[in-house]
This record gives C-alpha cells, sequence and structure tokens, in this order.
C-alpha cells in the first residue's frame, strides 16, 4: 500500500506545476482576452447597482423569491421580456492576490485528492501509465467538469467552456506525469 505522505513530493510539484501552467494560460497568453465583454454603457449600469447598493454575490435577472413567484405569469413575461442573465458582484478593489493564493491552494487540493485516489486503488511498482491513468483522470476531472455545469446552468460561453475543459486536460495531464514519475517503487 502507498501511504497519502509519501506522495507530499508530487503533490507538491504537480500542484506548482498547475499553478505555474495556469498563470501562463490566463495572465501571460491571450487565450482568455475575450472570456468576458464589456457590457454597453457600462458606466449607467455601474451606476445604477451602486445606487441599489448591490453587495458581493450572485445575482439572478429577473430573479424569484418563491417557486410560486417563478410560476407567476408576471415573472414569465419578464422573462421573455428579457435581458436574462446572472451577475457575480465582488468587492470593490477585490485584490487579484486573494484570488491567486486561493488558486494555489485549489492546486495542492487537487493534487492531494488526485494522490488519495492513487493510493486508493495502486500499490508500489505500480507502472508509469496505470498512475498515469487514474491520478491523471482525477485531476482531469477535478480541473474540468465545474466548467461544463456553469455552461449548463449559468450560461457561460461554451467556446471558453471547452477551452476550459483542454487546459484541464493539460493540467491532468502534468499531475498525472510528476506522480507517474515519482511513485514509489
Amino acid at each position: 500500500m502507498v501511504s497519502l505522505l509519501s506522495l507530499w513530493l508530487p503533490i507538491l510539484i504537480s500542484a506548482a506545476l498547475v499553478y505555474v501552467a495556469a498563470f501562463v494560460l490566463n495572465a501571460a497568453l491571450p487565450l482568455h482576452s475575450k472570456d468576458f465583454v464589456k457590457l454597453p454603457n457600462e458606466e449607467a449600469i455601474m451606476d445604477a447597482l451602486r445606487a441599489q447598493e448591490a453587495q458581493r454575490g450572485q445575482y439572478m435577472f429577473p430573479g424569484v423569491e418563491s417557486r410560486a413567484e417563478w410560476n407567476s405569469p408576471e415573472w414569465k413575461e419578464k422573462a421573455n421580456r428579457g435581458p436574462v442573465g446572472i451577475l457575480f458582484v465582488l468587492r470593490p478593489g477585490t485584490s487579484m492576490t486573494k484570488q491567486l493564493i486561493f488558486e494555489a491552494l485549489f492546486s495542492l487540493a487537487v493534487a492531494t485528492a488526485a494522490a488519495y485516489m492513487g493510493t486508493a486503488s495502486l500499490g508500489p511498482g505500480t507502472s508509469y501509465l496505470e498512475v498515469f491513468q487514474v491520478v491523471g483522470t482525477a485531476a482531469f476531472l477535478a480541473h474540468s467538469a465545474g466548467h461544463i455545469t456553469h455552461a449548463i446552468w449559468y450560461g457561460f460561453s461554451w467556446k471558453v467552456t471547452w477551452i476550459r475543459v483542454l487546459e484541464g486536460l493539460l493540467y491532468g495531464a502534468l499531475t498525472a506525469g510528476v506522480f507517474g514519475w515519482l511513485w514509489p517503487q
């Protein structure tokens, strides 16, 4: 049996590699420069949100507070008239530093979960390919599956979603490669 503690080095290395790869793909390359577009008449919309004192959170419009309201003719008319959307509001002055720290912690959590999947199904001396398959699949799913849900339920662009899924495949492969290389013999 392989213990999770014996995989501390591949956990740290793979998390660091994924973090750097994500930084390069998101910050250095123009791959995601069009993921979000600017609203028409942005300043008026921002002024309206400030006037309403919209706090940090997720908002749906037209919104509902009950199932009955959702089924009402008034709500259906609003939804048919449009626009329909979801708005994410962050705190003013939100720092990228906090988000980068959470991204690093997420990479570490995925690497740890993928390592756990490996320890649950693979023993010492397992071949590189078998480790790659198990650990890579776990890491790929962790880095990718949520993007598909966001496209289905929240209207995220399918083009952006498939790019993110391919990135998840890269992150899964990086994780799998490190674990395959450093798997205990």
